[in-house]
């Protein structure tokens, strides 16, 4: 049986939600409903044989900026290349030693900060001291 319209409305009213705020930090990742100023790079930031790792492209929004970091490899290497692209995510433990596969990435900013892709991550309900930088896997392709 199907209640009546008005019925129906009201499961689907708003409520005001209570408790602590479901929205992440303003510094864990760009703002919603926020276009970026983007930049192409196009630079390729390291290169052996077998693999190359290029800066993309930089978007820049109000609380930061990300940095497109693309993997190259010869056909016969993409799975280590996925590997290392997987290993990228993994932040290691105070005290942790950084495994040699692990490709590292890090910025220097004019005010002398540093971010770096092996640092810890802050805890998400307090204002981290300095940037920030964690990686996003957007796609690997084969």
């Amino acid at each position: 049986m199907l209640g009546t319209v008005s019925a129906l409305g009201e499961l689907f009213e708003t409520r005001a939600r209570s408790g602590p705020s479901l929205d992440p930090p303003s510094w864990l990742g760009p703002p919603p409903g926020v276009l970026p100023g983007t930049i192409a790079i196009e630079r390729v930031l390291a290169r052996s044989e077998d693999f190359a790792v290029c800066a993309a492209r930089v978007a820049a929004y109000p609380n930061g900026f990300e940095l497109e970091v693309l993997t190259m490899s010869a056909e016969e290497h993409v799975d280590a290349r996925e590997s290392l692209l997987v290993r990228a995510h993994e932040v290691p433990l105070p005290g942790e030693e950084i495994p040699p596969e692990k490709l590292r990435l890090g910025a220097r900013f004019a005010d002398a900060t540093t971010a770096r892709n092996t640092d810890p991550l802050p805890q998400l309900d307090a204002r981290p001291p300095g940037p920030v930088m964690f990686m996003r896997l957007a796609r690997i392709d084969r």
